[in-house]
């Protein structure tokens, strides 16, 4: 069984208390409110290598693109979804 951790926010530093709770994965959505790729990317890489200290698969919910999936992916991020909008 696969034990995933959704985060209420994006994760940081404070994560490490969840070291050693057994967990395969964590997830958490992405801000909708990243205005451009920089900013992104920035995001993305603190919060991946944040969760990436207590797990080894990262999920992130909710990307406005197709695009910043890939961005996610290179910066280690293994799974993701997109923002639907109607």
């Amino acid at each position: 069984m696969f034990l995933i951790g959704r985060l209420s926010g994006a994760p940081d530093n404070a994560l490490s208390n969840l070291q050693n709770a057994g967990l395969s994965g964590v997830s958490f959505d992405a801000p909708e409110a990243i205005s451009g790729d920089a900013e992104f990317m920035g995001w993305t890489k603190a919060a991946v290598n944040a969760a990436k200290r207590v797990a080894k698969s990262v999920i992130v919910y909710r990307l406005g693109s197709a695009r910043q999936a890939g961005m996610a992916a290179l910066l280690g991020a293994s799974h993701a979804s997109l923002r639907i909008v109607a």
